[in-house]
């Protein structure tokens, strides 16, 4: 259907025929909603599920991240609890150093700065590892120098029975960790399968959404419709008729308003500028403007011998200069 043949639908039919349509909309409506309904109530326990899942292997993770961390502190504590014995030892001369300074240094320094590593720096799950295994590894090689001096020296006993426990410390950290890593990667593939299910269970909810809108929308323009074809339409035509008289659109009738308003205010600005402006004006005094015209008013320009002459040749009569005129000539010529 073209616009002109739409134009000459009238209003009782066009609303008819949008009420057609929302109830056809009413009758296809319900099935498409129990099939939405059908895909949720499958959707939703599957991701449920899978988040579960997720979150169980989440919380193994993070137990095994604290026992791995916890690990590492302790060790650190016996660490430090191994030096003092060590040199609570040497100050009673009970022995003599099996542990040299710069060993020990050495050691200390390596182990801090992987602890400062593996707690600051950002990195995956492997990287961790291979700082956990160099931790071990270090305190291995050291626990080995220790135990090749203690068989000297009985009194290092309980000193290397704390290195020994130093080095389970580490070796359960590293195995926390290796079961953290293959724990990761599960978790990284459900995970996937939680934001597959989730995206279903997603779509199926705002299908169902929309659809329920929709009915609600449908059954409110029904009775919208069937109201307005009861009252008429003689509100909604106002301005057709208007125009089809001959009268100005809405639009027009807008603008017409637009250009007087602008207009008035534009005349209001002009008038206040004005007043504006003869306020503004200094005012002259009295006397001053008295005086002024006295002067102007008692200044008579006396008639000069050319222009007596000139009145007199327009009367036709002859001029004749008097004494006084005479004397001022003479004593110009002079």
């Amino acid at each position: 259907m073209d616009a002109d043949a739409l134009l000459q639908l009238t209003p009782d039919l066009l609303a008819k025929a949008l009420i057609h349509r929302h109830e056809r909309l009413i009758e296809e409506l319900p099935e498409a909603m129990k099939q939405y309904q059908d895909d949720l109530d499958f959707a939703k326990p599957q991701a449920e599920s899978a988040r579960t899942q997720r979150d169980m292997v989440n919380t193994k993770v993070a137990s095994l991240k604290s026992e791995r961390n916890t690990c590492t502190s302790h060790a650190s504590t016996l660490r430090t609890e191994a030096t003092a014995l060590r040199e609570k030892l040497l100050e009673e001369g009970k022995l003599r150093n099996p542990d040299p300074k710069w060993a020990r240094q050495k050691l200390d320094a390596e182990l801090k700065q992987l602890e400062f590593d593996l707690e600051t720096q950002a990195g995956d799950h492997k990287r961790e590892y291979k700082i956990l295994r160099q931790m071990r590894n270090l305190q291995a090689e050291h626990e080995q120098w220790v135990e090749k001096n203690t068989a000297k020296v009985p009194e290092l006993k309980e000193y290397f029975m704390v290195q020994q426990e130093i080095r389970k410390l580490y070796d359960q950290a590293q195995k926390a960790h290796q079961t953290m890593l293959e724990l990761v990667d599960e978790n990284h593939q459900l995970h996937d399968t939680f934001v597959d299910k989730e995206e279903k269970r997603r779509i199926a909810a705002s299908r169902l959404s929309r659809s329920t809108r929709s009915l609600d929308i449908s059954n409110a323009a029904i009775d919208g419709w069937n109201n307005r074809l009861s009252k008429g339409f003689d509100e909604l035509l106002a301005d057709r008729n208007r125009v089809s008289e001959g009268g100005l659109s809405s639009i027009a009738i807008r603008r017409q308003l637009k250009r007087e308003d602008e207009a008035m205010k534009a005349a209001a600005a002009a008038s206040q500028t004005a007043r504006a402006g003869k306020a503004g004006k200094p005012r002259k005094s009295g006397k001053a403007g008295k005086a002024g015209t006295a002067g102007t008013a008692g200044t008579v320009d006396k008639p000069t011998k050319a222009t007596k002459a000139t009145k007199a040749g327009q009367s036709g009569k002859a001029y004749k200069s008097t004494s006084t005129e005479k004397a001022r000539t003479t004593g110009e010529e002079e």
